[in-house]
Protein backbone atom coordinates (compact mmCIF):
# COMPACT_ATOMS: atom_id res chain seq x y z
CA UNK A 1 0.00 0.00 0.00
CA UNK A 2 1.13 3.65 -1.23
CA UNK A 3 0.59 6.10 1.17
CA UNK A 4 0.43 9.90 -0.17
CA UNK A 5 1.14 12.79 2.77
CA UNK A 6 -1.34 15.97 1.46
CA UNK A 7 -0.63 18.71 3.38
CA UNK A 8 -3.42 21.23 2.71
CA UNK A 9 -3.35 25.32 3.77
CA UNK A 10 -2.61 26.22 7.54
CA UNK A 11 -3.40 21.95 8.33
CA UNK A 12 0.23 21.87 10.15
CA UNK A 13 0.80 25.38 11.59
CA UNK A 14 4.25 24.81 12.25
CA UNK A 15 4.95 23.71 8.39
CA UNK A 16 3.16 26.70 7.23
CA UNK A 17 3.49 29.00 8.54
CA UNK A 18 0.02 30.52 9.00
CA UNK A 19 -2.45 31.57 11.28
CA UNK A 20 -6.25 29.89 11.17
CA UNK A 21 -8.85 33.58 11.51
CA UNK A 22 -12.03 33.20 13.20
CA UNK A 23 -15.00 34.77 11.76
CA UNK A 24 -14.61 38.36 10.65
CA UNK A 25 -15.89 40.74 12.88
CA UNK A 26 -17.03 43.89 11.43
CA UNK A 27 -15.43 46.54 11.35
CA UNK A 28 -15.12 48.99 14.73
CA UNK A 29 -16.37 52.72 14.27
CA UNK A 30 -15.27 54.77 17.41
CA UNK A 31 -17.94 57.58 18.42
CA UNK A 32 -16.67 61.34 18.28
CA UNK A 33 -18.80 61.44 21.75
CA UNK A 34 -21.23 59.90 24.11
CA UNK A 35 -23.15 62.18 26.32
CA UNK A 36 -23.15 62.29 30.06
CA UNK A 37 -25.44 59.27 31.40
CA UNK A 38 -29.17 60.07 32.07
CA UNK A 39 -30.47 56.48 33.28
CA UNK A 40 -33.24 57.89 35.13
CA UNK A 41 -34.22 59.75 31.65
CA UNK A 42 -33.89 56.55 29.54
CA UNK A 43 -33.54 58.07 26.40
CA UNK A 44 -35.16 56.32 23.42
CA UNK A 45 -35.30 58.13 20.25
CA UNK A 46 -33.10 60.96 18.49
CA UNK A 47 -33.32 63.64 15.65
CA UNK A 48 -31.56 66.57 14.69
CA UNK A 49 -32.79 70.58 15.08
CA UNK A 50 -31.41 72.70 12.70
CA UNK A 51 -32.30 76.27 14.41
CA UNK A 52 -33.20 79.15 12.64
CA UNK A 53 -29.20 80.52 13.83
CA UNK A 54 -27.84 77.14 11.78
CA UNK A 55 -26.73 75.40 14.56
CA UNK A 56 -27.91 71.63 15.38
CA UNK A 57 -29.31 70.50 18.24
CA UNK A 58 -30.21 66.73 19.34
CA UNK A 59 -33.28 66.02 20.36
CA UNK A 60 -34.20 62.51 22.18
CA UNK A 61 -37.20 61.19 23.55
CA UNK A 62 -37.15 60.59 27.90
CA UNK A 63 -39.41 57.94 28.24
CA UNK A 64 -38.54 57.50 31.45
CA UNK A 65 -38.54 61.21 32.78
CA UNK A 66 -41.28 62.45 30.21
CA UNK A 67 -40.18 64.77 28.56
CA UNK A 68 -37.07 65.72 25.80
CA UNK A 69 -34.22 66.25 26.36
CA UNK A 70 -31.86 68.65 24.40
CA UNK A 71 -28.44 68.41 23.75
CA UNK A 72 -25.55 70.16 21.78
CA UNK A 73 -24.92 67.82 18.59
CA UNK A 74 -21.65 69.42 18.53
CA UNK A 75 -20.30 67.76 21.53
CA UNK A 76 -23.27 66.18 23.04
CA UNK A 77 -23.56 68.60 26.10
CA UNK A 78 -26.84 68.76 27.39
CA UNK A 79 -29.10 71.79 27.12
CA UNK A 80 -31.81 71.75 28.80
CA UNK A 81 -34.94 70.05 28.99
CA UNK A 82 -38.47 70.55 27.17
CA UNK A 83 -41.57 69.37 28.24
CA UNK A 84 -42.78 67.51 32.04
CA UNK A 85 -44.88 64.08 32.62
CA UNK A 86 -48.57 64.21 32.54
CA UNK A 87 -51.49 64.76 29.87
CA UNK A 88 -51.65 67.85 29.12
CA UNK A 89 -50.30 70.30 26.50
CA UNK A 90 -46.05 70.24 26.34
CA UNK A 91 -46.43 67.26 28.57
CA UNK A 92 -45.64 63.41 27.83
CA UNK A 93 -46.87 60.18 29.37
CA UNK A 94 -43.69 58.05 27.96
CA UNK A 95 -42.62 59.28 24.64
CA UNK A 96 -41.25 57.21 22.57
CA UNK A 97 -41.34 57.93 18.80
CA UNK A 98 -39.67 61.12 17.47
CA UNK A 99 -39.32 63.30 13.91
CA UNK A 100 -38.40 66.38 13.23
CA UNK A 101 -39.70 68.27 10.33
CA UNK A 102 -37.96 71.63 9.62
CA UNK A 103 -38.78 73.44 13.48
CA UNK A 104 -41.24 71.03 14.34
CA UNK A 105 -41.06 68.37 16.42
CA UNK A 106 -43.67 65.13 16.51
CA UNK A 107 -43.66 63.21 19.30
CA UNK A 108 -45.28 59.47 20.09
CA UNK A 109 -46.10 59.25 23.60
CA UNK A 110 -46.81 55.17 23.94
CA UNK A 111 -49.01 55.63 27.27
CA UNK A 112 -50.67 59.02 26.17
CA UNK A 113 -51.55 57.08 22.87
CA UNK A 114 -51.07 60.51 20.90
CA UNK A 115 -49.09 62.57 18.19
CA UNK A 116 -47.72 65.99 19.74
CA UNK A 117 -46.64 68.70 17.66
CA UNK A 118 -43.84 70.53 19.35
CA UNK A 119 -43.01 74.25 17.98
CA UNK A 120 -39.10 74.22 18.67
CA UNK A 121 -38.49 77.67 17.83
CA UNK A 122 -41.09 78.98 19.97
CA UNK A 123 -40.89 76.35 22.90
CA UNK A 124 -44.75 75.65 22.72
CA UNK A 125 -46.91 72.89 21.61
CA UNK A 126 -49.25 73.47 18.83
CA UNK A 127 -51.58 70.47 19.57
CA UNK A 128 -52.12 66.61 19.64
CA UNK A 129 -54.02 64.08 17.05
CA UNK A 130 -54.48 60.59 17.34
CA UNK A 131 -56.77 60.29 20.62
CA UNK A 132 -59.03 57.59 20.44
CA UNK A 133 -57.63 56.16 17.22
CA UNK A 134 -54.32 55.17 18.47
CA UNK A 135 -53.47 52.19 20.98
CA UNK A 136 -49.89 51.58 21.60
CA UNK A 137 -48.05 53.60 19.09
CA UNK A 138 -44.41 53.53 19.43
CA UNK A 139 -42.50 54.74 15.81
CA UNK A 140 -43.33 58.17 13.09
CA UNK A 141 -42.13 59.11 10.08
CA UNK A 142 -43.11 62.43 9.00
CA UNK A 143 -43.74 63.26 5.18
CA UNK A 144 -43.74 66.91 4.41
CA UNK A 145 -45.83 68.22 1.63
CA UNK A 146 -45.17 71.70 1.88
CA UNK A 147 -47.38 75.04 3.35
CA UNK A 148 -47.68 73.39 6.26
CA UNK A 149 -48.69 70.27 5.71
CA UNK A 150 -47.46 66.98 6.41
CA UNK A 151 -48.28 62.99 6.01
CA UNK A 152 -47.47 61.39 9.20
CA UNK A 153 -47.10 57.70 9.63
CA UNK A 154 -47.29 56.59 12.83
CA UNK A 155 -46.80 52.28 13.89
CA UNK A 156 -49.56 51.14 16.67
CA UNK A 157 -48.31 47.86 17.95
CA UNK A 158 -51.56 46.89 19.49
CA UNK A 159 -52.08 43.78 21.85
CA UNK A 160 -54.88 41.33 23.02
CA UNK A 161 -56.27 41.82 26.57
CA UNK A 162 -53.72 39.14 28.04
CA UNK A 163 -50.74 41.40 26.24
CA UNK A 164 -50.30 39.55 22.95
CA UNK A 165 -50.07 39.71 19.33
CA UNK A 166 -53.21 39.48 17.84
CA UNK A 167 -54.74 36.73 15.85
CA UNK A 168 -53.73 37.48 11.76
CA UNK A 169 -56.41 38.86 10.69
CA UNK A 170 -56.62 41.78 13.66
CA UNK A 171 -53.54 42.97 12.39
CA UNK A 172 -54.87 45.35 9.63
CA UNK A 173 -54.16 48.39 11.27
CA UNK A 174 -50.30 48.41 12.19
CA UNK A 175 -49.88 51.61 10.82
CA UNK A 176 -51.68 54.91 10.94
CA UNK A 177 -51.30 57.61 8.36
CA UNK A 178 -52.58 60.79 8.98
CA UNK A 179 -53.09 64.03 6.84
CA UNK A 180 -52.09 67.07 9.10
CA UNK A 181 -52.26 70.57 8.41
CA UNK A 182 -49.86 72.55 11.18
CA UNK A 183 -50.57 76.57 11.45
CA UNK A 184 -49.55 78.65 14.18
CA UNK A 185 -52.40 78.55 15.87
CA UNK A 186 -52.56 74.87 16.05
CA UNK A 187 -53.47 71.74 14.04
CA UNK A 188 -55.72 69.81 12.17
CA UNK A 189 -55.26 66.11 11.62
CA UNK A 190 -57.53 63.41 9.57
CA UNK A 191 -56.65 59.76 9.84
CA UNK A 192 -56.32 58.81 6.10
CA UNK A 193 -55.95 55.02 6.26
CA UNK A 194 -54.57 52.46 8.59
CA UNK A 195 -52.82 49.50 6.87
CA UNK A 196 -51.13 45.96 7.57
CA UNK A 197 -51.05 42.84 6.04
CA UNK A 198 -52.92 39.94 7.27
CA UNK A 199 -51.56 36.95 5.75
CA UNK A 200 -47.96 36.14 4.33
CA UNK A 201 -44.66 37.39 4.56
CA UNK A 202 -45.77 41.31 4.83
CA UNK A 203 -47.51 40.61 7.94
CA UNK A 204 -46.84 43.12 11.03
CA UNK A 205 -46.37 41.32 14.35
CA UNK A 206 -44.42 43.81 16.72
CA UNK A 207 -43.92 47.20 14.61
CA UNK A 208 -41.81 50.24 16.36
CA UNK A 209 -39.20 51.88 13.84
CA UNK A 210 -40.50 53.52 10.40
CA UNK A 211 -38.92 54.72 7.19
CA UNK A 212 -40.24 56.30 4.22
CA UNK A 213 -38.39 56.94 1.02
CA UNK A 214 -40.27 58.99 -1.49
CA UNK A 215 -37.43 59.00 -3.81
CA UNK A 216 -38.02 55.37 -4.27
CA UNK A 217 -41.72 55.09 -3.66
CA UNK A 218 -41.11 53.28 -0.02
CA UNK A 219 -41.86 52.33 3.31
CA UNK A 220 -39.86 50.56 5.35
CA UNK A 221 -41.32 48.97 8.50
CA UNK A 222 -39.21 46.94 10.85
CA UNK A 223 -40.79 43.88 12.32
CA UNK A 224 -39.35 43.03 15.85
CA UNK A 225 -40.79 39.73 16.80
CA UNK A 226 -38.99 36.74 16.93
CA UNK A 227 -40.20 35.14 14.29
CA UNK A 228 -39.33 38.06 12.12
CA UNK A 229 -36.48 40.21 12.84
CA UNK A 230 -36.94 41.92 9.45
CA UNK A 231 -37.88 45.05 7.55
CA UNK A 232 -40.78 44.81 5.54
CA UNK A 233 -41.37 47.01 2.25
CA UNK A 234 -44.91 48.87 1.62
CA UNK A 235 -45.40 51.65 -0.28
CA UNK A 236 -46.20 55.18 0.51
CA UNK A 237 -49.88 54.34 0.36
CA UNK A 238 -49.91 51.46 2.49
CA UNK A 239 -49.61 48.95 0.38
CA UNK A 240 -47.19 45.55 0.75
CA UNK A 241 -44.73 45.35 -2.28
CA UNK A 242 -41.54 43.11 -0.78
CA UNK A 243 -38.97 42.33 -0.27
CA UNK A 244 -38.55 41.86 3.46
CA UNK A 245 -34.68 42.57 3.95
CA UNK A 246 -32.80 41.58 6.57
CA UNK A 247 -34.36 38.33 7.26
CA UNK A 248 -31.41 36.39 8.72
CA UNK A 249 -29.25 39.17 8.83
CA UNK A 250 -30.64 40.80 12.42
CA UNK A 251 -29.42 38.89 15.22
CA UNK A 252 -31.74 40.61 17.60
CA UNK A 253 -34.52 43.26 17.34
CA UNK A 254 -34.39 45.51 14.38
CA UNK A 255 -34.59 48.78 16.07
CA UNK A 256 -34.02 52.23 14.64
CA UNK A 257 -33.62 53.07 10.58
CA UNK A 258 -32.69 55.84 9.17
CA UNK A 259 -31.92 57.14 5.42
CA UNK A 260 -28.00 58.38 4.30
CA UNK A 261 -29.31 60.02 1.40
CA UNK A 262 -26.51 60.80 -1.70
CA UNK A 263 -27.48 63.89 -4.01
CA UNK A 264 -28.15 61.00 -6.93
CA UNK A 265 -31.37 59.69 -5.01
CA UNK A 266 -28.35 56.88 -4.02
CA UNK A 267 -27.58 56.25 -0.64
CA UNK A 268 -27.42 54.09 2.27
CA UNK A 269 -30.42 52.51 5.03
CA UNK A 270 -29.33 51.83 7.71
CA UNK A 271 -30.83 49.74 10.90
CA UNK A 272 -30.01 48.90 14.60
CA UNK A 273 -29.59 45.56 15.74
CA UNK A 274 -30.48 46.05 19.15
CA UNK A 275 -27.85 44.12 21.68
CA UNK A 276 -25.86 44.73 24.77
CA UNK A 277 -22.84 42.62 23.97
CA UNK A 278 -23.43 42.51 20.32
CA UNK A 279 -24.91 45.09 18.91
CA UNK A 280 -24.36 46.36 15.19
CA UNK A 281 -25.48 48.66 12.69
CA UNK A 282 -26.19 47.13 9.53
CA UNK A 283 -25.71 49.06 6.36
CA UNK A 284 -28.21 48.11 3.10
CA UNK A 285 -27.90 50.12 -0.64
CA UNK A 286 -30.37 52.24 -1.02
CA UNK A 287 -31.59 51.70 -4.59
CA UNK A 288 -31.40 47.50 -4.23
CA UNK A 289 -32.01 47.12 -0.66
CA UNK A 290 -28.76 45.04 -1.14
CA UNK A 291 -26.83 44.01 2.13
CA UNK A 292 -23.47 45.55 1.97
CA UNK A 293 -22.08 44.65 6.14
CA UNK A 294 -22.30 46.05 9.24
CA UNK A 295 -20.48 47.73 11.91
CA UNK A 296 -19.78 48.05 15.15
CA UNK A 297 -20.72 51.73 17.03
CA UNK A 298 -18.07 51.93 19.53
CA UNK A 299 -18.78 50.76 22.92
CA UNK A 300 -22.89 51.65 21.43
CA UNK A 301 -25.25 48.68 23.00
CA UNK A 302 -28.56 48.39 23.27
CA UNK A 303 -29.14 50.98 20.67
CA UNK A 304 -32.18 52.25 19.80
CA UNK A 305 -33.66 55.59 17.67
CA UNK A 306 -30.87 56.20 14.96
CA UNK A 307 -30.44 59.47 12.83
CA UNK A 308 -28.49 60.51 10.15
CA UNK A 309 -28.21 64.57 9.46
CA UNK A 310 -26.04 65.51 6.33
CA UNK A 311 -24.33 69.09 6.18
CA UNK A 312 -21.27 70.57 8.39
CA UNK A 313 -21.30 71.20 11.88
CA UNK A 314 -18.99 71.46 14.64
CA UNK A 315 -16.52 68.07 13.86
CA UNK A 316 -18.68 66.86 10.97
CA UNK A 317 -17.69 68.31 7.96
CA UNK A 318 -19.68 65.87 5.93
CA UNK A 319 -22.79 64.02 7.75
CA UNK A 320 -23.40 62.52 10.69
CA UNK A 321 -25.08 59.98 12.69
CA UNK A 322 -26.60 60.14 16.13
CA UNK A 323 -27.99 57.19 18.15
CA UNK A 324 -29.33 56.42 21.45
CA UNK A 325 -26.75 54.28 23.64
CA UNK A 326 -27.86 51.88 26.53
CA UNK A 327 -30.88 53.52 27.61
CA UNK A 328 -28.90 56.35 29.73
CA UNK A 329 -26.84 58.22 26.98
CA UNK A 330 -26.84 59.68 23.73
CA UNK A 331 -23.59 59.57 20.75
CA UNK A 332 -22.58 60.96 17.41
CA UNK A 333 -20.71 59.10 14.99
CA UNK A 334 -18.76 61.31 11.53
CA UNK A 335 -19.81 59.78 8.71
CA UNK A 336 -16.37 59.90 7.20
CA UNK A 337 -15.73 57.62 9.76
CA UNK A 338 -18.45 54.99 8.78
CA UNK A 339 -18.09 55.34 5.13
CA UNK A 340 -14.57 54.73 5.21
CA UNK A 341 -14.87 51.74 7.35
CA UNK A 342 -17.65 50.45 5.14
CA UNK A 343 -15.99 51.68 2.01
CA UNK A 344 -19.23 53.83 1.13
CA UNK A 345 -19.54 57.33 -0.26
CA UNK A 346 -18.48 60.25 1.98
CA UNK A 347 -20.57 62.62 -0.49
CA UNK A 348 -24.28 61.30 1.06
CA UNK A 349 -23.10 63.82 4.31
CA UNK A 350 -22.25 66.73 1.93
Amino acid sequence: MTWTLRILPCALLLLSGCVLQGPRQPPLVEARWVSEAAPADVPDTVAVWVTPAGDWQLVATAKGGGRLRIHDAADGRFLRPLGSEGEGAGQFRYPNGLFVAGDLAFVVERDGARVQAIDLAGNRPLGSFGEGELHTPYGIWVWPQGEGRYRVYVTDSYYTPDRQVPPDPALGERVKLYEVTVRDDGLQATLRRAFGETRGEGRLLRVESILGDPAHGRLLVADEHDSQRNIKVYDLEGNYTGPVIGDGLFRFEPEGITLASCPDDQGYVLGSDQDLRDQRILVFERASLTYLGAFRPGIGRMIDGIWFQSGSYGPFAQGALFTQHDDESVMAFDWRDIATAMGLREDCGA
